[in-house]
Order: structure tokens, then sequence, then C-alpha cells
């Protein structure tokens, strides 16, 4: 069962948790786009697959650009799914989630709540999720009956 003093630093918690996924996302966002920008680029130089390949590749420029085009495209592909960058921003979201709550916490909370229930015999449909006086017509704040 998680602490009192855990409980509250929860919500910071909770605060860097959800920073860290946002930069997360973010992240992924910018790499989309660069990757958008890859395609795209890729694309670009090549308006449509010529009529004759082989008279295409025939041409020594043609063929360095083709040969070129791909060896970047492929660099900059690996390196946006692969690349440090990628796997720092996913190592700094993997630490946040170290400090939230498991399932055997969740578990505490709920055998928890069942004995504040039981001890003082609590109607489970008048229990509130908000903490002190009056919400919905019932008592929220937990006081022996």
């Amino acid at each position: 069962m998680l602490s009192s003093d855990h409980m509250t630093q929860l919500i910071d918690i909770k605060t860097q948790f959800a920073k860290s996924l946002h930069e997360y996302i973010e992240a992924l966002e910018s790499r989309a786009d660069l990757l958008r920008g890859t395609l795209n680029a890729l694309e670009d130089d090549f308006d449509g697959t010529p009529r004759d390949p082989e008279k295409y590749i025939s041409n020594p420029l043609a063929a360095f650009q083709l040969v070129r085009k791909l060896s970047q495209a492929w660099a900059a592909t690996q390196e946006l799914i692969e690349g440090r960058r990628a796997k720092d921003t996913l190592e700094s979201l993997k630490a946040a989630a170290q400090t939230l709550p498991s399932a055997e916490d969740v578990e505490g909370v709920v055998t928890a709540l069942v004995r504040l229930q039981e001890m003082y015999r609590l109607d489970p449909r008048n229990i509130s999720l908000f903490s002190g006086g009056f919400h919905g017509g019932f008592i929220c704040s937990l006081s022996p009956v």
C-alpha cells in the first residue's frame, strides 16, 4: 500500500509523467514530419517511374543521382527511426514511468477503500472521489456513522 506521503508525491509525479509524455509525442511528431520530408524529397526527385528504366539508368548522371538519393534517403530514415535522439526521448519517458504506481499499488488502494467502506459502513453508491463537504447530496468526508 502507498504511504500518504507517497500519495501526495503522486500529484507531482503525474505532472512530470504528463510532461514527459507530451515531450515524447512532440518528438514523434517532429520525426514524422522529417520522415514525410524525406519521402516528399524522394518522390519529387522521381516524377513517376521512367517509361524506359534501362534508358534512364544508362545515363551515368541519372544512375548516380538515383543511387545517391536512395542512399541519403535511407541514411536519413534510419537515423530518424533508430537515432540517439529518439532513444533519449524514450528513455526519459521510461524514467518518468518508474515512479508511477503499479498494478499492485492499485490493488492496495482498492483493498483500503473496501476496508474503509466496511469500517464506516458506507454505501458504495454514496462514496465520492471528492473529499470534504457535500457532493451530489451525500457527505463525502469519511466520518464514523
